[in-house]
């Protein structure tokens, strides 16, 4: 085949590539997450080691520390399930466009030419 014809490569469809990004940008708030909880349970542990020279009994100082380590990951699991159900209402959201452009491609298929037909996507008026 000569250059002149070699087809283009093909691009991802766009729906593709938002669900990518959208995957992308969940992995990325997943690690802050779990940055901010480390950080967090470091913290806690810093306090833990200069509060233990109050003589306070260990046993109390340990059952505390848990407490609080326990209300931290109740919150962040609570963030974690805020974030997982806006991303599947997003993919949600996205498979119904997906239907719904394929349900349009089917009723309305491509012109013999190859040419999409305008029909397929009639103009949508400004809001």
């Amino acid at each position: 085949m000569s250059e002149a014809q070699t087809p283009p490569p093909e691009a991802p469809p766009p729906l593709v590539t938002r669900a990518e990004e959208l995957l992308d940008r969940l992995g990325q708030r997943f690690t802050e997450t779990r940055k901010r909880v480390s950080a967090s349970l470091e913290q806690q542990a810093q306090a833990a080691q200069q509060q233990s020279g109050d003589g306070a009994a260990p046993a109390a100082r340990a059952e505390e520390i848990i407490d609080r380590v326990g209300h931290r990951i109740g919150f962040f699991g609570v963030l974690a399930g805020h974030q997982l159900r806006k991303f599947a209402a997003r993919v949600r959201e996205e498979a119904e466009d997906m239907l719904a452009e394929a349900q349009t491609a089917r009723q309305h298929p491509a012109a013999p030419t190859g040419e999409p037909n305008p029909a397929a996507h009639p103009p949508t008026e400004p809001q």
